[in-house]
């Protein structure tokens, strides 16, 4: 097979594997009833009278307007019909993303009659946030989603409302196909061959956390692959020293950092071109530090440029000092915060392998053990990788105490330049046969130990079959009573359940079983603990789980012991 359409097959493999599964874990009618299952169901209408939601101008689209208060004691959900009604509606517009929902949240808050175009939401970039909403507008106009200002319609059709998630997913199904293409020209640039260029692609396409990130409607792996073109436009202005160059490199950045604020490490890449070593022809330019010292003015004038026309608006509350941003920002620092160096070491090695998989950990290794024994002179474009994704690791690790699996996927631009570097690494052994064999095993061994777990969650959960409704019905056919929960009944978090013969129960996650039934969602059967006396145990979910992803998640059920048991 010709290099280059070896490498066209991988990209084109991998792309139709992330669209088998692209309406994962979607709204739909089917929790509608279970949810009403001992109560005539509501209505569009009657649902959308409870609506309270109001926007305010001071807060962050993501910001909760009612939060619960945050007691030690258990606290009733769904005591009201008013709290049915808020717990049916997460039910019939979230997906099993519990992040995916934002992005329309902060569309809806837009009104265009009035010009007013603020998302209120800034960690998700206006790169990311205006594009889906016009993808949104096509799709309405060509007829493939049904685009109304009207809630009520969409809690009578919530397979309607789904149909948005499936457009913004395919915004990031194309980042996927870019950031593989690019990762390709990366390999290539550093010495590969068109052979090892297709490898390249396939190994990134295939990580776990880069094929996990394809499926959510999310900004992070666009944010990515502007981060990888703004490395190559980097690498391009040292051996040229091109005004054009510079100026593309900042403003890649710009658009990086646009389209997710984790991607302003971006910066760090314009910084760094300009105290690189030049090749011996650019002697014949004027190569003073004060020319560097204008280049990279002129890169960053194109990083705030760029940043700025996609983000107005946080540069207009940055400058008036409004509310609204430091309510969003606060909101997304309150998530995180350094722990104890045994935990930072334990679970960020853990959170890594998740991102990465074994294959991958190894294929690193190796490229660390070639970088050390060769001594090569590393290229700028390697250099110009490694620097951002090192800075990025560094926060991964020092964050990485006690978090979840799903916090894996904050490794996105390590792994990927891991995976880069690894290739390159393969590309360099001298043994022809040896060097074929590992560039053709390495992706496909990714892909079977480390990415086939992901294949059947997202295809399991775009299905009825998936573990919510296995959990739904067992709950169904335990009976009533109390149901005790840890996180707030949504689709992602908790199975739907009887909101009327049905308790809901919110608990802290350390507190003891108190109720009937018991349900929390998990990663893996090794985050279960011993069985509380009284109760007994069910697991449903698959033996391989994909613990970075939400798709087909596995749950806990504890219930209560009858005295005859």
């Amino acid at each position: 097979m010709p290099p280059m359409l070896w490498r066209v097959c991988w990209i084109a493999c991998l792309t139709a594997l992330a669209l088998a599964g692209i309406d994962w874990g979607l709204p739909s009618a089917d929790a509608t009833a279970t949810l009403f299952a001992s109560h005539s169901p509501w209505d569009g209408k009657a649902l959308a009278a409870f609506d309270a939601e109001r926007v305010d101008p001071g807060k962050g689209a993501d910001v909760d307007r009612d939060p619960l208060p945050k007691s030690a004691g258990p606290t009733i959900l769904n005591a009201t019909d008013a709290d049915r009604a808020a717990i049916a509606r997460r039910y019939k517009l979230f997906s099993h993303q519990p992040d995916e929902m934002i992005t329309f949240m902060a569309l809806q808050q837009m009104s265009p009659a009035d010009r007013q175009f603020d998302p209120r939401l800034y960690q998700y970039g206006g790169a990311w946030i205006y594009p889906v909403g016009g993808l949104l507008k096509l799709a309405a106009t060509a007829g493939l989603i049904d685009l109304r200002a009207d809630k009520a319609f969409y809690y009578d059709n919530p397979a309607a409302f789904g149909r948005f998630y499936v457009v913004a997913r395919l915004y990031t199904v194309a980042a996927f196909v870019a950031t593989m293409v690019l990762a390709g020209m990366i390999v290539k640039r550093l010495g590969g061959d068109d052979f090892a260029a297709g490898a390249g692609s396939a190994v990134v396409g295939a990580l776990p956390v880069v094929f996990a990130l394809a499926h959510e409607a999310k900004p992070h792996l666009a944010g990515t692959a502007l981060i990888l073109a703004t490395a190559l436009a980097g690498a391009r202005w040292v051996r040229t020293d091109r005004w054009r160059d510079a100026l593309w490199c900042g403003a890649l950045a710009g658009l990086a950092a646009g389209m997710v604020l984790s991607a302003v490490v971006a910066l760090i890449i314009p910084l760094t071109m300009v105290v690189l070593p030049r090749p011996k022809f650019a002697t014949i330019f004027n190569d003073s530090p004060n020319r560097r010292v204008v280049m990279f003015g002129a890169a960053l004038a194109a990083f705030i440029c760029a940043f700025a026309v996609t983000n107005p608006y946080v540069v207009l509350h940055a400058i008036h000092r409004d509310d609204v941003l430091t309510s969003n920002l606060g909101n997304t620092q309150a998530m995180y915060g350094v722990g104890q160096v045994g935990d930072i070491l334990r679970h960020g090695s853990r959170r890594l392998l998740d991102a990465l998989s074994w294959p991958a950990v190894l294929l690193a290794v190796g490229a660390l053990v070639v970088a050390i024994t060769r001594r090569q002179r590393t290229s700028p474009l390697g250099i110009l990788l490694t620097v951002p994704a090192a800075l990025v690791l560094l926060q991964f690790v020092l964050l990485s105490a006690n978090k979840p699996a799903e916090y894996a996927r904050f490794a996105l631009l390590p792994a990927t330049a891991l995976g880069i570097m690894g290739v390159w690494a393969l590309a360099t052994m001298q043994l022809s046969w040896l060097r074929t064999t590992a560039l053709v095993a390495t992706p496909l061994a990714i892909l079977v130990v480390g990415t086939w777990p992901y294949v059947n969650a997202f295809t399991a959960d775009s299905t009825a079959g998936g573990t919510r409704a296995m959990a739904g019905t067992f709950l169904r056919q335990t009976g009533a009573g109390t149901l005790q929960m840890f996180a707030e009944p949504a689709p992602y978090a908790v199975p739907p359940a009887d909101l009327w013969s049905w308790r809901f129960v919110l608990t802290p996650s350390s507190s003891p079983p108190i109720g009937d039934a018991v349900i929390r969602a998990i990663d893996t059967v090794n985050d279960l603990g011993p069985v509380p006396i009284g109760y007994q145990r069910q697991v449903i979910g698959d033996d391989r789980p994909a613990p970075i992803t939400w798709a087909n998640k596995p749950f806990e059920i504890l219930t209560r012991m009858t005295p005859a048991e």
